[in-house]
């Protein structure tokens, strides 16, 4: 998110077993990571591992111990490899319009709370008194459902709303999205002030509210902009995707420089 109107492929890979290992996975990783690297039709960040280039803020890591750690589970790959390298050119982003520049994310005062059975309403309280938490991301059950007596942690929710913190819903599952109009918890959350992560992933959710947090929109600015499509990082009707076309948008100063997608 920090890296603005990018033109340009970022690559990251790695392996499951060092270097010195004989059936190590570091070799073909960095040296099909090197030919994508060298892309001009990619520019954004991704991740290569396993014969499989994902987009970076789509993909999470599933397994500790395979030699394919990482999936993209809500979005198609953008590369595979095999004998020839197959790129899936509608799903890439277009290029950028505007000039390059960095962003820099000093806005970090970000819980994730991991919803599960039988959770004490208790454990909320010192993130609502804190007064230094910014922004908040629920994990819930399913599309974003949660136990239906917790009143109290309701409560909880609106105060952080009303306190100027943003309070993200997002889902346990690997796959699928947040639709917290869907059960009545999810309507009672909505009617908080909670807004839906939709199917981000909680990585890709906390890095955009705090890259967002650092442009100093207000909170009101700042759910708007969490349910639109910056990066690729949720779902847009669009085929191809544009990082450049919310340029024109300008909600406050601090928005001249917010790059976005349809």
């Amino acid at each position: 998110f920090m890296l603005e109107q990018l033109g340009k492929p970022v690559i990251l890979t790695g392996s499951q077993l060092p270097l010195e290992e004989p059936l190590t996975d570091a070799r073909s990783n960095v040296l099909r990571a090197v030919i994508f690297a060298g892309r001009a039709d990619l520019m954004e960040v991704c991740i290569f591992f396993s014969s499989k280039l994902y987009r970076g803020n789509r993909s999470k890591k599933l397994d500790a111990s395979s030699l394919t750690p990482f999936d993209s589970p809500n979005f198609p790959e953008l590369a595979v490899v095999g004998t020839e390298v197959k790129i899936h050119s509608r799903l890439l982003c277009n290029p950028p319009k505007g000039r390059f520049r960095v962003h820099m994310i000093n806005v970090t005062d970000i819980v994730v709370i991991y919803v599960v059975p039988g959770f004490a309403d208790s454990s909320f309280d010192s993130v609502v008194n804190s007064g230094k938490v910014r922004g908040v991301v629920l994990l819930l059950y399913g599309c974003g459902n949660a136990p239906a007596r917790k009143s109290a942690f309701l409560e909880a929710c609106g105060k952080l709303v009303q306190a100027g913190i943003i309070v993200v819903a997002c889902s346990q599952c690997t796959r699928g999205s947040v639709d917290i109009d869907k059960y009545a918890v999810g309507r009672a959350f909505a009617e908080k002030g909670v807004i839906a992560g939709h199917d981000m992933t909680a990585e890709a959710t906390v890095t955009k509210l705090a890259y967002l947090l650092s442009k100093d929109l207000s909170p009101a600015e700042c759910r708007k902009v969490m349910a639109e499509n910056l990066r690729g990082e949720m779902f847009s009707p669009a085929h191809t995707l544009d990082v450049s076309s919310w340029n024109n948008l300008h909600m406050s100063n601090s928005w001249t420089s917010l790059q976005s997608i349809p």
